[in-house]
């Protein structure tokens, strides 16, 4: 009921003269009715347009089409299917966050690599941004980042940086061994620098 004119509402009387109204308001809305006429005459105007709307629908067969071909998507919310359906968005979202949330906890690592002989492994921990500083490199290299494999996962130009030229790699590596390779020449064959990825 509108608090300020103390009318029913017209969606109020057209869910009644469908017969759509929950069964706790229907009598509230009937004594209403019995005391008022412009509901009384506006629930007629109601009725009449909803009536005549259902009949429309139900003569036309392209209409009842649409209808029907729409109600397929919202199929999923009945009942027999509502709990399946549920449990398929909570694991749609989960599996989400579980993948995303690699990107916002992981840190940025850096690391600098010398192309000597018998040098020791750099390690780093797995990381959102690997940023490689390449000490005996010459700038505008290409770089590739081969696995253990031999399986390229990654490949750029060096970047000419303070007293050193750079890689920024914004790709999360599995753990295990890494091999930059760094082209400075044509024909040349590339230095190799050897790193290895944590858990």
């Amino acid at each position: 009921m509108d608090t300020e004119t103390f009318h029913e509402s017209e969606d109020r009387l057209e869910l009644y003269a469908l017969r759509r109204l929950p069964d706790s308001e229907v009598e509230h809305v009937e004594n209403h009715l019995l005391v008022c006429d412009a509901c009384r005459e506006h629930l007629e105007e109601v009725s009449a347009f909803a009536f005549s709307m259902r009949e429309t629908l139900k003569g036309n067969p392209v209409i009842e089409s649409v209808v029907k071909s729409n109600a397929r998507w919202f199929e999923w919310l009945t009942p027999r299917l509502g709990m399946p359906g549920a449990f398929a968005a909570i694991l749609l979202a989960v599996g989400i966050y579980w993948i995303s949330r690699d990107a916002h906890i992981l840190p940025v690592a850096s690391l600098q690599l010398t192309a000597l002989r018998g040098s020791e492994v750099k390690a780093v921990v797995r990381a959102r941004e690997l940023d490689l500083a390449f000490t005996d490199a010459l700038a505008a290299s290409r770089v590739d980042i081969v696995d253990g494999g031999g399986a390229t996962v990654w490949t750029g130009t060096l970047r000419p940086g303070a007293g050193r030229v750079e890689a920024k790699i914004s790709q999360v590596f599995s753990p295990g061994d890494y091999f930059a390779r760094v082209y400075t020449a044509a024909g040349q064959p590339p230095q190799e620098y050897q790193f290895k990825v944590m858990k």
